[in-house]
Order: structure tokens, then C-alpha cells, then sequence
């Protein structure tokens, strides 16, 4: 099991630097140092590795200062590289980055030197040594570790909320996800070292707290690492189902609507557009739609019915656009001014011209589909008992419902 978690985990991280080295999606000369060290550092945990190399070198112990040394180069160089893409002018950000290469020299000759003086120790993990410079290794590894995690997730956490994409944010979230489970395993790690000196008892079982714990850091890691390369297929995937289930949400609305205004459509072919491009034009449409049955739309009907607290605005529009169809059909024009809709939440929207344009379209959309959705209540309503029992058919003639 112990095995198959690293290996695993060892495999992902590789694959994961590779793919970001070829795509150069961050500093060439950063990827390389950042992910394969820690990948190296996962695959020399595994036990089978570990046997192979300690014996085939005859120094006990090789693998997890191997380890140790390449997942300090690499927080090292992970940390580089947040400040890199969150402060790439900062002098302060340099100078701390220098400062930061000195503590870990400093921290890698301790650790050498310490595992030279204990080549004594019986062989195995340094958790389960008990002598002072098995302590003092790991106090002085975890305490590194820890402190380059903290400082890189509180970068990340500054800026996650000035990040526009959302793949962007949910990869700066797993990144601090997974810092937040590396320093909990230095904390664990330490005091599973000072519990074996003190005769403490051990928090968890080993597999979950040594093995489980690390390896989901990692990949939480590289997945937050590498977003950016994936994430705009997975964004473009996602817009696609929101495309897809708002054009069929709009379908009885528009099919209500083209059986008495056939002029609003778009007659050329539709079998190259997108998704996306066969929503945007249906909202067109809709709103085209509306504009045609202006002259036979009654604005005291909406009125009586939000005054009379039965009826929400969506359900009042379904209402009066099922007034307008058969009014036109009757070939009656509404009394006194006609009124033409315009969705409430979108009047301050519109004369906003910041605004973004995916905004409006989706605020748009999400008023048109409420109405569509309440156009099958509306045959219930007092208002509209004539009209009980009917149904909108799809329109007939010389064009299709795209």
C-alpha cells in the first residue's frame, strides 16, 4: 500500500513538471527545479526504493535524507516561483528570495552533518531513531518546511481574491489546500519525533499520518500548479454545459413566441454555430419576439397582478406575453400605451457601460428563462382561465428551432 501511494504520487508529480516544462507555462529554469526534486522526493519513500538504494550504497537511512533535501529544494523553488507570478517587480520579494536560499544552505549542511554523525542508528526511518541528532534533523527540516509553506500560502491567499478566471481560483485554493496539509504533516512529523524520544503515544496510524498525508499534499500541489495549462478546457467545458441547459430552458418561451412572430427569426442555417452562438441568438430572438408584440401587450395586467401579491414579475411577463399571442392572433391591439419589457434586474445593468458583456448576457438569459419556466403555471393563474389546457407547438413554415 505504502508503495503504491508514493509510487503513485511520485508518477503524478513527474508528470505534472514535465507537462508544465513543455508548455512553458511558468520560468523554464523554475519548473524543472520545483516538481521533479519533489517528485524524486516522493518516489525515494516508497519502502522498495528505499531498500534498493540503502543497500546498493550501504548507508542506512540514504533515501530520507535524499528526500528531505530535494522537498526542501523544491518548497524553496515553489515558493520562488509564487513570488515570481504574484510580485515579479518586487526588490523586497529578491531580497527575501536570497535570504531564503541562504536558510536553506544552512539548513541542508545541518542536515548532512547531522545524518553523518548518526550513521550509528540502527537502520530505518529517523522517526524511529532515538538519539539527539535524530531530533534535531527533523526539527530542523519540518521547521524549514514549514515556514516556506506558510509563506507561500499567504501569498497565495492574498491574491486569490484579485485572480479573474475562476479555474485560477480554485487552483490558488488547492494550492493553499495542500500547504495547509504539508505544514499539519511537519507538525505531525515533529511530534512523532519528540513522542518516540518521550515515550508519547503516536497520533494515527502510520499509513494515514507519514504516508496518506504527504502524498495528498503533493498532488494537490501540482493539480494547483498546472491549472493554468487545463483549466480553460475545463472552463470551455463548463461553459458549455451552462450554453446548453440555458438554450433548452428557453426553448418553450421561444417555440410560445415563433408560432406568432416567424419574422424574428434568422432564416440562414445554424449547423456551424456553437453551442454558446445558438444561445446567444435565441436570446435575440426572444427579445426580437417580444418587440413584435409590443402594440398587444397590456401593462395594467402585470400591474393588478404584482398588486395583488399572487404573481412573481417572471410569472406576470409569462402572463402578458400569453395575452399578447392571443392577442395578435385575434388581431387586437392592447388599450392605451403598450409596454415593452425590459427585465428589472437589468435596468441598472444597461446603463452601466463597464459592465462586462458575459454579465449581461447572463442575466439576460437567466430573466428569459424564468419566464420560460413559468410559462407552464400560467394556464393556472386566474388571469388567464381561458387559456387553460393550451400548449405552444412548434412553428411550422420555412425555418427550424435552432
Amino acid at each position: 500500500m505504502t508503495n503504491a501511494v508514493f509510487l503513485t504520487a511520485a508518477a503524478f508529480i513527474l508528470g505534472g513538471g514535465a507537462y508544465q516544462t513543455i508548455r512553458q507555462l511558468s520560468p523554464p529554469a523554475d519548473t524543472p527545479m520545483a516538481w521533479f526534486p519533489l517528485g524524486l522526493a516522493c518516489a525515494l519513500r516508497a519502502p522498495v526504493i528505499a531498500t534498493l538504494i540503502n543497500t546498493t550504497a550501504h548507508v542506512p537511512n540514504l533515501n530520507v535524507l535524499a528526500g528531505n533535501s530535494m522537498t526542501l529544494i523544491s518548497t524553496y523553488n515553489l515558493l520562488i516561483l509564487i513570488v515570481y507570478c504574484t510580485e515579479p517587480a518586487s526588490r523586497r520579494g529578491r531580497h527575501k528570495s536570497r535570504l531564503r536560499l541562504g536558510f536553506l544552505a544552512v539548513a541542508l549542511s545541518c542536515m548532512t552533518g547531522l545524518f553523518g554523525w548518526s550513521l550509528a542508528a540502527p537502520p530505518g526511518d529517523f522517526l524511529e531513531h532515538r538519539n539527539v541528532q535524530s531530533l534535531t534533523y527533523v526539527l530542523i527540516y519540518v521547521s524549514y518546511l514549514a515556514a516556506g509553506m506558510i509563506s507561500a500560502g499567504r501569498l497565495c491567499v492574498r491574491h486569490v481574491r484579485h485572480t479573474p478566471d475562476w479555474y485560477l481560483r480554485l487552483g490558488l485554493r488547492l494550492i493553499v489546500l495542500g500547504i495547509a496539509l504539508g505544514i499539519l504533516y511537519c507538525a505531525v512529523y515533529a511530534y512523532h519525533t519528540v513522542a518516540t524520544h518521550t515515550q508519547l503515544a503516536q497520533l494515527g496510524p502510520p499509513i494515514v499520518t507519514s504516508t496518506l498525508l504527504p502524498s495528498t499534499a503533493c498532488v494537490l500541489l501540482i493539480i494547483g500548479f498546472t491549472i493554468d495549462g487545463w483549466g480553460p478546457l475545463l472552463n470551455e467545458g463548463r461553459q458549455r454545459l451552462v450554453d446548453y441547459r440555458s438554450y433548452r430552458k428557453l426553448g418553450p418561451l421561444w417555440r410560445a413566441l415563433a408560432e406568432v412572430a416567424p419574422e424574428a427569426i434568422f432564416l440562414p442555417d445554424t449547423a456551424i454555430l456553437t453551442i454558446g452562438q445558438k444561445r446567444y441568438r435565441r436570446i435575440i430572438e426572444i427579445r426580437d419576439m417580444i418587440l413584435i408584440l409590443r402594440a398587444y401587450r397590456d401593462p395594467t395586467l402585470a400591474t393588478a397582478m404584482v398588486a395583488a401579491r399572487e404573481s412573481s414579475r417572471a410569472t406576470a411577463e409569462a402572463t402578458m406575453i400569453v395575452h399578447a399571442i392571443r392577442a395578435r392572433r385575434e388581431g387586437r391591439l392592447a388599450a392605451g400605451d403598450p409596454d415593452i419589457a425590459i427585465p428589472p434586474q437589468l435596468e441598472a445593468d444597461l446603463a452601466t457601460e463597464s459592465h462586462r458583456f458575459e454579465a449581461k448576457l447572463a442575466k439576460e438569459s437567466h430573466w428569459l428563462e424564468e419566464v420560460s419556466a413559468a410559462l407552464t403555471t400560467v394556464v393556472h393563474s386566474p388571469y388567464d382561465t381561458k387559456d387553460r389546457g393550451v400548449h405552444f407547438p412548434r412553428p411550422h413554415g420555412g425555418f427550424k428551432d435552432v
